[in-house]
């Protein structure tokens, strides 16, 4: 049996302590204003509203390294999170979300974290493929789904969710195929 989600956090935002032991990967579904102490809320796919990554400024500037300041070009791109538990608070080792790894980037880059006031430390964050990786089960019932298609507003729907979860190739094959034979 899978414990994790015994052991998550009850609170309105992904914790570090969440990720201890794992990383996640994510994908970027919306970026959202937040307050002045947390004013950047990215909601994911795995956490969604009720539990926003409220990055911090070390996550912020190594995702606007990567993808620039437009938070709009976020969406649909997917972020490796993990728990470095040397994050400091207040002088002390707490534990802080990072990144780890990001895709829409062609090669690995090196970033700059401050540790503290006069010390940076520097680290590689890792290309993420751009699209996750699809299960097989997944693919067959989309496929299966687009064969059993009966007019072009179904077919633009599950175009739509295959989109969505990053399903390509094949499937595209396949909706083109359906739509000259619904014509």
């Amino acid at each position: 049996m899978d414990v994790s989600n015994a052991i998550v956090a009850k609170s309105d935002q992904l914790n570090a302590i969440d990720l201890t032991g794992r990383d996640v990967t994510v994908t970027i579904v919306d970026v959202k204003p937040g307050p002045a102490d947390q004013p950047v809320h990215i909601i994911t796919d795995t956490y969604g509203p009720s539990r926003p990554f409220k990055a911090s400024k070390t996550a912020l500037r190594d995702i606007v390294q990567a993808w620039g300041t437009d938070s709009t070009a976020w969406v649909g791109r997917r972020l490796t999170l993990w728990n470095d538990p040397s994050v400091l608070w207040a002088g002390k080792p707490v534990g802080g979300i990072r990144v780890r790894a990001m895709s829409h980037i062609d090669a690995a880059f090196k970033a700059n974290h401050v540790i503290t006031r006069g010390k940076t430390e520097q680290v590689m964050i890792q290309p993420l493929p751009d699209a996750a990786p699809v299960a097989p089960e997944t693919l067959a019932k989309a496929l299966a789904a687009i064969h059993d298609a009966t007019d072009m507003g179904t077919l633009d729907k599950i175009e739509d969710y295959a989109r969505k979860i990053g399903i390509h190739g094949d499937v595209s094959d396949a909706i083109l195929a359906k739509r000259g034979q619904l014509t």
